[in-house]
């Protein structure tokens, strides 16, 4: 049944091409002259846990109907704990750190929040009192020790200025993203909100069908994000040489020479053949 579902789903999505599909060149199936295209009730589904992925859709809950997503996203947004991992220049992060009035950091940043640009949130320089600062701008530089370099500006007077701060040990990181590919980082245990079209209802306990248009993902907060695991898996993972010699059976060892019992008699060596005379020249 869940294999029927997952395929009506993948036909039905075709056929009712979401604006974010056709931007991409795919051209949705017009119907005959004269006759309009069926239009797809519109659905929310809210604070729904995520359950599983079957081949490329989301499986939700709501607690009291279970939906499949196929997303198709036009608009994303994700909230939650994160590690230090996730951490990638050209991302643009925000931080309150103390500092002297050259604005050089004089401690470690404790908690910082990846976030994206935006009327509301502009990037630059802040003083809130004295000797703290509200820093948000550009992440241009991270190495392995923790150490990044932001490039910001001075919102006052619009001063161009590049932070250079230590990443404290155990850092708190938040993610505010939003950008449709934001999806991505759904996992199992994820809270998300859900907006789009309904291709088949949830009823009588059957799989409801749903095109994902709009997402809210709030991550769980028990298990902050980390990319860590599949950064790892890539740069462990062996070329196809090192896998096939890997994979070779050694070769067989000799067997070792048991040695002898007490008071055995050694093994006798078989008697030579005599050498047979030259025959003489004649």
């Amino acid at each position: 049944m869940l294999r029927a579902a997952l395929l009506s789903l993948a036909c039905l999505s075709l056929v009712f091409v979401s604006p974010a599909l056709a931007q991409y060149g795919r051209r949705p199936n017009r119907p005959p002259q004269g006759q309009q295209q069926p239009k797809l009730p519109p659905v929310t589904v809210t604070n729904a846990k995520v359950e599983g992925f079957e081949q490329g859709a989301i499986k939700i809950n709501n607690g009291q109907q279970t939906y499949l997503v196929s997303p198709r996203a036009t608009k994303a947004s994700i909230t939650g704990p994160a590690l230090p991992d996730v951490l990638a220049t050209g991302m643009w992060i925000s931080f309150t750190i103390k500092m002297d009035q050259k604005y050089s950091p004089q401690e470690d940043i404790a908690a910082l929040e990846i976030f994206t640009p935006s009327d509301v949130k502009v990037p630059g320089i802040q003083r809130e009192n004295d000797d703290r600062v509200y820093v948000s701008g550009k992440l241009t530089s991270l190495n392995k020790t923790g150490k990044v370099s932001i490039q910001t500006v001075d919102l006052q007077t619009r001063k161009p200025y590049t932070i250079k701060a230590q990443l404290a040990e155990g850092a708190k990181v938040t993610l505010a993203l939003s950008d449709p590919s934001v999806v991505k980082y759904i996992r199992v245990g994820d809270t998300v909100t859900v907006v789009g079209k309904l291709l088949k209802p949830a009823v009588d306990n059957q799989v409801g069908l749903v095109v994902g248009e709009e997402f809210e993902i709030t991550l769980n907060a028990a298990e902050p994000l980390t990319l860590a695991k599949k950064k790892k898996e890539k740069a462990t993972e062996k070329p196809a040489t090192e896998k096939a010699a890997a994979e070779k059976p050694a070769a067989e060892k000799p067997a070792a020479l048991k040695p002898a019992a007490p008071g055995a008699k050694p093994a006798e060596k078989p008697a030579e053949k005599p050498k047979t005379p030259d025959k003489a020249a004649g």
